[in-house]
């Protein structure tokens, strides 16, 4: 990320940057779960291939980045509705599910090749979340 210095790609590295904070903060390896842990290495993979895949169609990468926000911001939505609730450990098992989900989708559109551990697409995530 640090050599890629293209104004073209400003808006894919910000997102990367920021996506890769979130997945990665400084205490990652206690807060993923187990089950997620090993499917790390292909999640920045996908990163790597997305920045990439900008470079050489910068309109394309814009297109898939305003799916994953779309997604991104139903499960925000989800989690701010659900934090004025009373907790439900149905619902939060429903909100961790869509978060790796997202990284998922970022497999999906952004690198493909690498395959997804489940079925994965916005509405899916939409269909989840209305759950």
């Amino acid at each position: 990320m640090r050599d890629n210095r293209s104004v073209a790609l400003l808006a894919t590295m910000s997102d990367e940057r920021t996506h890769l904070d979130a997945l990665m903060p400084a205490d990652f390896v206690r807060a993923t779960p187990a089950a997620r842990f090993w499917d790390l290495p292909r999640y920045l993979q996908a990163a790597k291939l997305r920045i990439e895949k900008a470079a050489v169609n910068p309109a394309a990468d814009d297109s898939l980045a305003w799916q994953v926000q779309t997604a991104a911001d139903a499960v925000e939505s989800a989690r701010e509705e659900a934090s004025y609730a009373a907790f439900d450990p149905g619902r939060a098992r429903v909100l961790d599910h869509a978060r790796w989900l997202l990284e998922e989708l970022r497999v999906s559109l952004f690198a493909q090749q690498l395959g997804t551990k489940e079925k994965v697409s916005v509405k899916r995530i939409q269909k989840l979340l209305a759950s």
